[in-house]
């Protein structure tokens, strides 16, 4: 294909993400959990501002690292490092979240702490799998 705006190759799409410059998204702002600890101590990559969801780190060992756990993994962040909140908490605040965001009728959602957008299924996907990985850090403790 000639036209860049018509192209639909596997390098202009993530998983989970449609074509963003047609679709309106639905803010979910107010369901994402108020966890500055464990949001700073994610982004790891880049920016949100720059790199959307990219900017984080959600792998287990970072989730680990973000509760408190591993520090000497990660002596730098890009962001403050802040003393870890209730892991199992923040768990259950994604779990909740997840099932709101999957009630919402819309084709795609944003967060401003993400600077991106995904499909309903994928940002409520997302929220379970760090729940999943915080209530391991959790029990480890």
């Amino acid at each position: 294909m000639d036209d860049p705006e018509q192209d639909d190759s596997a390098e202009r799409r993530r998983p989970g993400r449609g074509d963003r410059r047609s679709l309106d998204p639905l803010p979910i702002d107010d369901l994402v959990p108020d966890a500055p600890w464990f949001w700073w101590s994610t982004m790891r990559n880049c920016l949100p501002g720059c790199c959307g969801l990219d900017a984080f780190d959600f792998s287990a060992e970072s989730v680990r690292h973000a509760s408190g756990h591993d520090v000497a993994l990660y002596p730098i962040s890009l962001g403050h490092r802040q003393a870890p909140g209730d892991p199992i908490a923040l768990a259950a605040e994604l779990r909740s979240s997840a099932r709101r965001v999957r009630e919402l009728d819309a084709k795609a959602v944003s967060a401003s702490q993400f600077d991106d957008t995904l499909s309903p299924d994928a940002m409520a996907d997302l929220f379970e799998d760090l729940a999943d990985k915080l209530e391991a850090a959790g029990s480890a403790n």
